[in-house]
C-alpha cells in the first residue's frame, strides 16, 4: 500500500464521522511526510484542519466541520466549562489557538492534559467531567471515548461511528476519491 494509500485509509478509519457530518471533530496524529499530503488527501471535501501540536516526527491535526464545530461550542455547558478554562470568547479562531496553547503547555511545560479537547470532539459533557474527576478511571464503558454516563447512548453513538468508517472505507476502496465517497454518502 503507498503512503497516499495508507494515509486514505487512516483518515477515513479516524475522521469519516466528522466528513459525514455526524460529529464536528476529530483528531489525527500524522508523521511530517503523511502531513505534506494531507491537504491533497482531503482538496475535494468540504473540511478544515488546524495544526494542535507538533511533537518529534509527529503532527497532531484537529479536523473539523466549521458550522459542527461551532454549534458544539456554543451548547451552554459546554460554553461555561470553556469559560472557566480561560477561552474567553466565542470566536473560532481564538478557540483552537487557545486549546493548541493549552496542549503546547501539556507537552513543554508538563501541564495537565487540556481535557476540554472532548468538548470539541462533542464528547458529552457528564463523560468529559467523569473522565476528570475520576481520572480516566472506574468508566462505565469504553469506546471512543471513555463513557461515565449514558452507556446505551454511547454504544449507539459508537456503533454508527463504526459504521461511518466502514462505508467510508469502502467506497474509497472502490476506486472513488475522497471528495466522491463523501458526497455520495451525505447527500
Amino acid at each position: 500500500m503507498s503512503n497516499y494509500s495508507s494515509l486514505i485509509s487512516k483518515i477515513c478509519s479516524q475522521c469519516a464521522p466528522v466528513m459525514l457530518q455526524m460529529k464536528p471533530a476529530a483528531t489525527l496524529t500524522l508523521t511530517f511526510s503523511e502531513s505534506k499530503l494531507l491537504k491533497e488527501c482531503l482538496n475535494d471535501v468540504d473540511i478544515s484542519f488546524y495544526p494542535l501540536t507538533y511533537k518529534r516526527n509527529y503532527v497532531t491535526w484537529f479536523i473539523y466541520k466549521e458550522k459542527l464545530l461551532m454549534k458544539t461550542l456554543n451548547k451552554v455547558d459546554v460554553r461555561y466549562i470553556l469559560e472557566k478554562l480561560g477561552y474567553q470568547t466565542r470566536e473560532l479562531k481564538h478557540c483552537l489557538d487557545c486549546l493548541r496553547e493549552r496542549f503546547n503547555n501539556c507537552y513543554r511545560e508538563k501541564q495537565e492534559f487540556p481535557h476540554e479537547l472532548g468538548l470539541f470532539l462533542d464528547y458529552p459533557t457528564e463523560d468529559v467531567i467523569g473522565f476528570v474527576m475520576n481520572k480516566g478511571k472506574d468508566c462505565r464503558y469504553c469506546g471512543y471515548w471513555k463513557v461515565y454516563s449514558d452507556v446505551e447512548e454511547a454504544k449507539k453513538t459508537f456503533y454508527r461511528y463504526d459504521l461511518a468508517k466502514n462505508t467510508l472505507l469502502n467506497e474509497v476502496y472502490q476506486g472513488k476519491t475522497m471528495g466522491q465517497a463523501v458526497a455520495s454518502l451525505v447527500s
